[in-house]
């Protein structure tokens, strides 16, 4: 999957070379991890456009990006659709601060309880 904040619609064209980069590089390395890797076998992969509001300004790309990422985590959706970006924002620090795999969750919570 191909994601860009900025350029939404045309994602797949305008990086094709970095992608087709990319891939193979990302070949070489799966190859030194597993010899009998196929070299090209991810630029075989499909490709998919993610459908996404562009970005209104020149520093929220991150927030787009981790929405992106998270709501395709599990499963490929087609769309993401982004609301206010303050609020999202907030959704996603406290959704990384409590997530179980964050290895400083429980200082966070007896912070929180200390307040």
């Amino acid at each position: 999957m191909i994601i860009d904040s900025m350029e939404t619609k045309e994602a797949a064209n305008l990086h094709h070379v970095s992608v087709e980069a990319l891939c193979y590089a990302m070949d070489q390395y799966f190859r030194v991890v597993d010899s009998s890797w196929d070299i090209g076998a991810v630029s075989r992969w499909p490709r998919s456009t993610l459908n996404m509001k562009q970005q209104s300004d020149l520093h929220s790309c991150g927030v787009y990006m981790l929405l992106a990422i998270k709501h395709n985590a599990d499963r490929f959706v087609e769309s993401v659709h982004l609301g206010n970006i303050v609020e999202e924002r907030k959704w996603l620090l406290c959704e990384d601060v409590m997530c179980n795999f964050n290895e400083a969750r429980e200082s966070v919570k007896a912070l929180m309880s200390s307040l």
